[in-house]
């Protein structure tokens, strides 16, 4: 997986800061309350090299360095963005920096995967029964 300008921490891990030229692509596109709030603050965009922090190194949430913030509250705000429907848009803005897009299409993944598991209509799943 190729992550140019990606910066590597003092313990080998790659840490993502995005440049100004790729933030600005990505909160052009975020809708306008969080828009407001991310032009007017660097929480947004600390919030967002801390999902591709994890998302890069393919790390756990609590892996999260601490100068992200708390990982429990990166976390809650990642799932709030994915309820809210905010990840596609940011996809479709680095839709020209794969670099970036796939690792965070990977952590959404994995959330979708453990939050919305699929069953077959041919294998539902059976009450457990009682042999006594």
């Amino acid at each position: 997986m190729a992550t140019e300008g990606v910066q590597h921490g003092a313990d080998g891990d790659k840490a993502s800061r995005l440049d100004d030229a790729r933030w600005r692509l990505i909160a052009d596109r975020l809708p306008p309350l969080v828009r407001a709030r991310a032009k007017n603050g660097e929480r947004t965009r600390v919030f967002l090299d801390a999902v591709l922090w994890v998302a890069i190194n393919r790390a756990p949430w609590s892996y999260l360095p601490p100068d992200y913030g708390a990982w429990h509250t990166v976390y809650v705000r990642f799932t709030r963005w994915v309820h809210e429907g905010i990840w596609e848009d940011v996809l479709k803005s680095l839709a020209p920096h794969p670099d970036l897009a796939d690792p965070i299409r990977w952590v959404l993944a994995g959330y979708r995967a453990t939050r919305y598991p699929t069953r077959s209509k041919q294998d539902p799943v059976a009450p457990a029964s009682r042999n006594d």
